[in-house]
């Protein structure tokens, strides 16, 4: 989010940002803004209250949001919540921007908008005609959607996390272990067999496994919920960062943010980072080889390292703050 709003704003927007988080995701991808910059709304400290006291993704909105909302703003950007994406669908009358950073296997996002149960609701989105949008963060989420989404894909691309610029190009690999990310572990039926792959995969190699977790892991290699500086200095000195996700269409942020640090990223040939970039180095045709390449840069192979991190520009390059910038413009109609 700090990444996508500041580029709303360098673009001539000004972004109001929800202030009530949903409840139950505490730990995981959520965030307020800090420091929002509401002087550039130019809203009366009344209709601000109201924006800023409002549950977006847990309540319908009220006809007093609605008429502030279609009053004072050109667009809205909305996840796929039930209550926050049927509202602007059905109410607002600028452009609605759903965005979506992939699903798991071949499930799309209809299957969601079904889910709910909302009458009516795929008549409102037919009616929004070109206003709405089906934000893509990547140019394959589309090929599993119904028309009602494919014909209105926009590919928004994800742009790399801004906060560990701060330390690019930190590597040092000195620690010796393979590093992963793997969250809500014996709290999530997708995540826990990722997890017991994992330490299957790297059984005898010095590892390490980082991510929100809600209840304690009886194993001394996961590290739950590192502070940042911790996280950076996990990046900086790993001989590999593994990612074992196969999803042709999703991508957790870890591993870019390991090859903004500079890490060796290894990950799986037809999962999205391969299919963004084919065939560089780090790709790996199943587990099997990734434990071999994890093995062999664990074991200080100064040659294989410098090979993957070579692709490391190449691989990063989706994810340019300048590509984002520019299909943001394109779709607002803003000369970047």
């Amino acid at each position: 989010m700090p990444d996508e709003v500041a580029i709303l704003r360098s673009l001539g927007f000004a972004v109001f940002t929800p202030r009530v988080l949903p409840r139950g995701l505490e730990g995981r991808s959520t965030a307020i803004e800090q420091d929002p910059d509401d002087a550039a709304l130019d809203l009366p400290p009344e209709t601000r209250a109201v924006l800023e006291a409002f549950p977006f993704y847990e309540r319908r909105w009220t006809p007093t949001l609605t008429s502030i909302l279609n009053e004072h703003f050109e667009a809205v950007v909305t996840a796929f919540y039930p209550e926050c994406f049927s509202s602007a669908i059905q109410h607002f009358q600028g452009r609605v921007i759903a965005r979506c950073f992939g699903r798991e296997g071949t499930a799309n996002y209809r299957h969601w908008t079904s889910a709910w149960g909302l009458p009516d609701l795929e008549d409102h989105i037919e009616q929004a005609g070109e206003r709405y949008i089906f934000g893509q963060a990547y140019p394959f989420l589309a090929e599993v959607e119904p028309p009602l989404n494919a014909r209105h894909a926009f590919t928004l691309p994800l742009v790399r996390p801004g906060w560990v610029d701060a330390r690019r190009d930190s590597w040092n690999g000195a620690g010796g272990f393979v590093l992963l990310n793997i969250p809500l572990i014996g709290a999530s039926p997708y995540y826990q067999p990722i997890y017991e792959g994992a330490k299957a995969t790297f059984a005898g190699v010095p590892h390490r496994i980082f991510g929100h977790q809600p209840r304690p892991v009886a194993d001394p290699s996961v590290i739950a919920s590192p502070p940042d500086d911790e996280l950076l200095n996990l990046f900086a000195s790993c001989s590999a960062f593994a990612y074992t996700s196969s999803e042709p269409r999703h991508l957790h942020y870890p591993p870019v943010e390991a090859l903004v640090i500079g890490a060796p990223v290894l990950y799986l040939r037809g999962s999205l980072l391969d299919r963004l970039v084919p065939g560089l180095p780090g790709g790996c045709a199943d587990l099997a080889e990734m434990r071999a390449k994890a093995e062999a840069l664990v074991g200080g192979n100064t040659t294989l390292a410098a090979e993957i991190r070579a692709a490391a520009p190449a691989l990063l390059a989706p994810f340019a703050p300048e590509a984002a910038r520019a299909a943001w413009a394109n779709l607002l109609g803003v000369r970047s």
